[in-house]
């Protein structure tokens, strides 16, 4: 397969500077190098896509790993009432993913979404650039917080502050 460097974002131009220096750290003009160039840009149509494998929700956290088949995964966490309906279709859900996507080149991609409310929605958005430089299908796999469970069951509390001084210790036992 290809070389990745996930610092590195597609289709956009980058400067790189190289100081040659001796030994003793110094160096003349001519051990400075500078090279532009500019990574391939990334286009729709490729057949790669990630799958799903194990999703845990908690009460403040989702974790989803993705399995991938091989390239560069990016992936991001979507609001899913709020955001995701302003991402509609796979190339606007494909920038974002570049713009602020956490890229990786694992087989297994465990994205991992914390200090969540219960009950919250969030929606894990995903594509693979093959070799060719190709995205495939934005993998969007919908997920929910636990959310508080709630019982009918009765609380009493028994108090007799008979004999009850400002100084005393209280105990209070409650029982379900």
């Amino acid at each position: 397969g290809g070389q990745y460097n996930t610092d590195l974002l597609p289709g956009k131009k980058y400067s790189m500077w190289i100081v040659v220096a001796n030994d003793e750290g110094k160096y003349t003009a001519d051990d400075v190098l500078f090279w532009e160039f500019e990574t391939d840009p990334v286009e729709a149509g490729g057949s790669a896509q990630v799958t799903l494998g194990e999703v845990v929700e908690e009460h403040t956290s989702i974790k989803v790993t993705l399995n991938n088949p091989g390239g560069m995964v990016y992936y991001a966490w979507l609001n899913t009432v709020e955001d995701l309906t302003a991402y509609p279709n796979d190339a606007l859900k494909f920038k974002y993913l570049l713009e602020n996507g956490i890229p990786s080149i694992e087989t297994k991609v465990e994205a991992i979404h914390n200090n969540l409310k219960p009950g919250e929605q969030w929606s894990l958005i995903a594509a693979v650039i093959d070799d060719s430089g190709k995205y495939g299908p934005v993998f969007v796999k919908d997920c929910r917080t636990k959310s508080l469970e709630f019982s009918n069951e009765k609380v009493s509390l028994e108090w007799n502050p008979k004999n009850v001084t400002v100084s005393d210790v209280v105990n209070v036992t409650i029982s379900c």
